[in-house]
């Protein structure tokens, strides 16, 4: 079994520990880029494959531009512009969005 890493090459949040943010797929952008990687990489494996697998990517990116011009629409109208969270899971989202996240500590 090999192990592919998607997100490489593309740039990362980093976390207080030093550590790449691993919720890079919440930026409709960037999922562009793993989704690329993934159609390379399944190519490799497959190359029988190909035409299916471009067929599915190209479709996956124009499905992906509609998710981010609705969300760029509904944000655009919205009168706020933040949110609290109580972990990183939408640093990416918020930074593509310019969307002020006040990150709050989680307890009870």
């Amino acid at each position: 079994m090999k192990s592919i890493n998607m997100i490489k090459g593309l740039p990362t949040l980093k976390l207080d520990n030093g550590k790449s943010n691993p919720y890079i797929w919440l930026d409709p952008i960037l999922a562009r880029g793993i989704a690329k990687n993934v159609y390379i990489n399944m190519i490799k494996i497959i190359p029988s494959k190909q035409k299916i697998f471009e067929k599915n990517y190209k479709e996956f990116l124009k499905e992906l531009d509609k998710v981010y011009l609705d969300i760029k629409k509904r944000i655009d109208k919205s009168d706020l512009y933040g949110f609290f969270s109580f972990n990183n899971q939408l640093d990416y989202f918020a930074k593509r969005f310019r969307i002020n996240i006040y990150h709050k500590e989680e307890k009870y």
